[in-house]
């Protein structure tokens, strides 16, 4: 299965649920005529957004989402490059300059800049953008 296959299964799950008890949903700001909490479904997007970010909310539909930017040195690997850098510029601060011109190489190359971590009924699924 991959990434778009669960998100879809459970943002699926996440909408029958909804249907059944809307209180599941997200706490919109305006609030009913009683002055309760007003509820809404949430499209894909911000469902997703909500499983990055709160891990309770994950935690309860059983999917966790983790995003992270990748390095000079991972993005040189995945673009199976064969040149021989170094991450830290702070230990070589000369090595700037060169850093960019990576960055401005893998970017013109399409390189992914980010790893997004999914995992999902014990299986993790690694995908790059």
């Amino acid at each position: 299965m991959n990434k778009e296959q669960i998100i879809d299964e459970v943002y699926e799950r996440y909408s029958k649920e909804y249907e059944k008890d809307s209180s599941i949903g997200f706490r919109l700001r305006h609030k009913d005529k009683n002055g309760n909490p007003t509820y809404g479904k949430g499209n894909k997007e911000s469902f997703i957004n909500k499983c990055k970010t709160d891990d309770e909310f994950s935690q309860k539909w059983g999917v966790k989402i983790e995003e992270r930017e990748l390095s000079l040195g991972e993005r040189n690997q995945i673009g199976n490059f064969d040149y021989t850098m170094c991450d830290d510029s702070l230990i070589y601060p000369t090595m700037e300059d060169d850093r960019k011109k990576y960055k401005e190489l893998f970017d013109k190359e399409n390189i992914p800049t980010k790893a997004i971590t999914l995992i999902y009924q014990n299986k993790t699924v690694i995908t790059y953008e």
